[in-house]
């Protein structure tokens, strides 16, 4: 593994409004973390392209540019999936239910979350964005990601 920080992103609840999290940056050399982001992933649907967040795993994060979603951030080699990514969006909802959502397998982190449209969501996206990419920049341009569930938030059909 390249020798780089590793972010952990904690899972804590989910459901047809998304799955919501915490993005932690390490603090120190003992261990202790800061959070630096909420985040809001599309619901865990069995790993369907465009219809579920990406699996837990650890995946290493490298910059981007897109014309249609501004700065953002990629996962690589997520297993059975292409281009996720970390960018601005607010809602992360399930569309077959008739939620709304600006992510399609991607992480949009947030400042706090909220409810918009009477639907939970994260808010200040393009600030978190940016102190999720001044943090990255700080430390070299590159970080490993880890994704994993809360204790207890495991949806059906996921193996700790």
């Amino acid at each position: 593994m390249i020798d780089v920080p590793t972010l952990r992103l904690l899972r804590t609840s989910t459901g047809d409004d998304g799955t919501f999290g915490q993005l932690m940056a390490p603090a120190d050399q003992d261990g202790g973390e800061v959070q630096i982001a909420h985040t809001a992933e599309l619901p865990w649907r069995e790993n369907l392209p465009f219809r579920s967040c990406v699996p837990a795993g650890t995946y290493l994060l490298a910059r981007d540019f897109s014309p249609s979603k501004g700065r953002r951030w990629h996962l690589l080699d997520v297993p059975e999936r292409a281009r996720c990514m970390i960018h601005v969006g607010n809602w992360a909802g399930d569309i077959e239910v008739g939620k709304r959502t600006d992510v399609t397998g991607c992480i949009a982190p947030g400042l706090e979350l909220g409810v918009l449209d009477e639907q939970r969501c994260v808010l200040n996206s393009k600030r978190a964005l940016t102190r999720i990419e001044e943090y990255l920049e700080l430390v070299g341009g590159y970080a490993w990601l880890q994704i994993e569930w809360a204790e207890g938030v495991l949806p059906l059909g996921v193996v700790g």
